[in-house]
């Protein structure tokens, strides 16, 4: 019912003697190619519905997120760019881990999770776990007295934050499974003149390009390859959490001190 009103509408415009540019802006010249065709309704009204583009081999949300799915055994789908951005090189907004808005300095000072009167590492006052770390404020007197919180609640996860409620952060186990040398084959490359990690699916051949968009500590950039951050804290001490991170000879998931500003990839598990 949807595509036949769409269509409707486009035949209508169409008829009615607009010029193709006019109609473009209603409609859209989804070819690019400075006509209005059957064709470019026909792709607009998929884009519209969450149907599959099977010459790029992704899909769009309702609000208009791109996504590509690779054929992972898990089903996830992940987004084409990161939360910030507009296209796959783009390198978007750095986020602290748990916090939704980026910022201009990612210090402990400035951290979110910080108990009152901390400014360092051993200040974070929420998502804790038992780690023997009894110098922290998560311990008083040699015993653990923290939440033992280890993953991302939705109102502090920047991909749901930002995107929607079908939208979170990759999970430690997803990033495996993203460079898992069964499912995927990834490269070091350039995109449009920016280097990252090319990803291809080993099941339908369909790609994710990360850009190496660097990362901040503090109020410095730092251009070295790409971090992306995952739902969960790591495995070492309480003030890191788990990131994808990448350069131009490795691919790995490492611990990353969660004070710093580092790219988002959001993930989903159903399509809309």
């Amino acid at each position: 019912m949807v595509k036949k009103f769409l269509l409707t509408i486009a035949f209508v415009l169409v008829g009615a003697g607009r010029s193709a540019a006019q109609t473009e802006m209603i409609v859209g010249d989804m070819n690019h190619d400075g006509r209005l065709t059957i064709e470019d309704v026909t792709l607009l009204t998929s884009t519209l519905l969450g149907e599959r583009d099977e010459e790029r081999q992704v899909y769009l949300d309702s609000n208009v997120h791109e996504y590509v799915d690779l054929g992972l055994p898990s089903g996830t789908l992940w987004a084409t760019c990161n939360v910030g951005a507009s296209s796959p090189e783009e390198f978007g907004d750095y986020f602290a881990w748990g916090e939704v808005k980026p910022k201009r300095t990612y210090s402990w000072a400035l951290y979110k999770w910080m108990k009152e009167g901390y400014t360092s590492l051993t200040g974070c006052s929420e998502y804790t776990f038992e780690d023997g770390k009894t110098s922290s404020c998560w311990y008083e007197n040699g015993t653990y007295v923290g939440k033992n919180n280890k993953t991302l609640e939705p109102a502090d996860d920047a991909a749901y934050m930002n995107w929607g409620a079908e939208w979170r952060m990759p999970t430690p186990e997803q990033i495996e499974e993203l460079c898992d040398s069964r499912y995927t084959t990834t490269k070091w490359t350039t995109q449009n003149d920016v280097g990252g990690r090319l990803i291809t699916s080993k099941a339908n051949g369909a790609k994710l390009f990360l850009p190496a968009a660097g990362y901040y500590g503090g109020a410095s950039f730092y251009n070295d390859g790409g971090g992306y951050w995952t739902l969960s804290l790591g495995d070492q001490a309480s003030y890191s959490a788990f990131l994808l991170d990448f350069n131009l000879n490795s691919i790995v998931k490492t611990n990353a001190v969660r004070c710093y500003g580092h790219s988002v990839r959001p993930v989903r598990t159903s399509k809309p």
